[in-house]
């Protein structure tokens, strides 16, 4: 089954009401009963408001599952998110005429995606949730503790089994679409997928920026939606060449254009500060006059612009 995973939204309430009144028996097997005035709509849409809220704020965000046919099959959540350490707390379930499907493999494999600017999540579940356990092993969660008290639910003594996922180095794909001192302007043409010369000056070239240009791949291709890379390298890159690049920084731009840069995977440094002064003098030449709201930024700003790109367009898997 080929699902999707979109925020929440203040018309997705009855819907999720029904979901929920639907599965009811079968969730309160795994986790405790959230009594009867949930199950109320009015009640429930009180409740679905705040949680609107809590999303509004930066707290939390509210996942759907959806299906082929665009009905809910399940939920994941990230609450309690902490902007300033990158972290937060996992929460799934999936209903149950669709489990065993793997989609809530799927959901956690695309929220981790999308939630790209996380760099730390907590996850946690019961001893006889061997499936919940199984879905966050297979997505890099590690298991840290079992809690030493015990809580009795549907006649069983349980415990709670603490996971923790962290972020390994964010590694993408760069295209390259503008190789280095090259004084024509390079455009990608996606019908026959090649690339042509355009009558303009780069911009690279005219100010002196003699770094390669390209795109995200795991973002899009140009000219649809996509985010554009600046690569710190010296080296002679061919056009449509792809490389594994860590990103360390990004220019945010007022218009929304932002420009991400990037590394070679294997250096060892983690952010645009830490690149040596004749290092950063070519990007600065590239952008010297700032606009109001425009800047270099570490790679925390450029995680968040990633993570709010794959937000904004919707991810899907199959």
């Amino acid at each position: 089954m080929k699902i999707t995973i979109n925020l929440l939204k203040e018309k997705d309430a009855k819907e999720l009401l029904q979901f929920e009144t639907d599965n009811r028996t079968f969730f309160e097997k795994m986790v405790p009963s959230r009594g009867e005035d949930y199950y109320v709509l009015e009640a429930f849409r009180i409740r679905h408001k705040e949680l609107l809220v809590e999303q509004d704020e930066g707290i939390s965000r509210f996942y759907l599952i959806r299906g082929d046919n665009g009905q809910i099959v399940g939920r994941i959540n990230l609450v309690d998110i902490n902007e300033k350490e990158f972290s937060g707390s996992i929460g799934f379930r999936i209903g149950e005429q669709y489990v065993g499907r793997g989609i809530a493999n799927l959901a956690l494999k695309l929220l981790l995606e999308i939630e790209s600017g996380i760099k730390m999540i907590y996850g946690k579940t019961t001893t006889n949730n061997i499936a919940s356990q199984k879905v966050m092993e297979k997505n890099g969660f590690k298991k840290v503790s079992v809690s030493e008290d015990e809580i009795e639910m549907n006649g069983q003594k349980l415990k709670f089994i603490n996971y923790i996922w962290e972020e390994t180095i964010a590694v993408y794909t760069m295209i390259i679409e503008q190789t280095k001192d090259y004084a024509k302007r390079i455009k990608y043409n996606p019908t026959d997928g090649t690339f042509f010369e355009t009558e303009n000056e780069s911009l690279f070239n005219y100010r002196k920026c003699s770094y390669p240009y390209g795109w995200i791949k795991e973002t899009g291709t140009p000219p649809n939606a996509h985010l554009d890379v600046i690569l710190v390298s010296n080296h002679d890159y061919n056009l449509g060449d792809e490389l594994a690049v860590k990103l360390i920084g990004v220019f945010k731009r007022a218009d929304g254009d932002h420009k991400l840069v990037g590394i070679q995977k294997d250096r060892e440094i983690e952010d645009i500060d830490e690149l040596t002064k004749a290092e950063l003098d070519p990007l600065h030449n590239l952008y010297s006059h700032l606009f109001e709201d425009e800047g270099w930024y570490g790679k925390a700003k450029a995680m968040q612009i990633v993570n709010e790109f794959n937000i904004n367009s919707g991810r899907r898997h199959g």
